[in-house]
């Protein structure tokens, strides 16, 4: 895994608008969606379907 600290703010912007800032590593993300599924059931802002 590469880790790469930014000189600022800045720099991530550009990156970002170019497209090319990596926020996370991707082989680990599909590692851990095929190791422990999808985890969207905890992205419920908030509200339960309880309520």
């Amino acid at each position: 895994m590469k880790i790469i600290i930014p000189g600022s703010s800045v720099e991530v912007a550009k990156k970002f608008g170019r497209g090319t800032a990596k926020f996370y590593d991707e082989d680990e993300f599909m590692l851990l969606n095929k190791l422990y599924g999808s985890m969207t059931h905890l992205q419920t802002l908030g509200v339960t379907t309880n309520e």
